[in-house]
């Protein structure tokens, strides 16, 4: 398993299109696009990568965490006794749902899980 260059990334400050880590090795190139502010963007966007890695890590601990003490203190589905706290919409069911359905997914794209998800979708 091939670990990612550890953050933090920054912009090059003169031309805006080039991705650095912190010891100074280029990560990306960013000036293929068309467009100054497209490239800008997108360099920015890279950049942030290690940061929102981390992020999504933090938020799928907590959302783990959660669903642990509400199984582990009701017995239920986690979602379940959330919302008897916020209420009865069905609403928040799919937000909490999707949110850390999105969060295992990015988190999978951006290391070496992706093929492993793959396969308990297959199955």
């Amino acid at each position: 398993m091939s670990e990612q260059t550890p953050g933090p990334w920054h912009v090059d400050k003169t031309l805006k299109r080039f991705v650095y880590s912190a010891d100074g090795n280029l990560i990306a190139d960013a000036s293929d696009y068309r467009e100054y502010e497209e490239a800008l963007a997108n360099a920015r966007l890279i950049a942030a990568a290690p940061d929102l890695l981390v992020a999504l890590e933090a938020a799928r601990r907590a959302m783990d965490e959660l669903k642990r003490r509400y199984r582990v203190e009701t017995g239920g589905w986690f979602i379940a006794d959330l919302l008897g706290a916020v209420g009865d919409d069905n609403h928040w069911i799919h937000i909490i749902a999707n949110a850390e359905t999105l969060t295992h997914e990015a988190i999978a794209q951006a290391t070496d899980l992706g093929p492993v998800l793959d396969e308990v979708k297959e199955k």
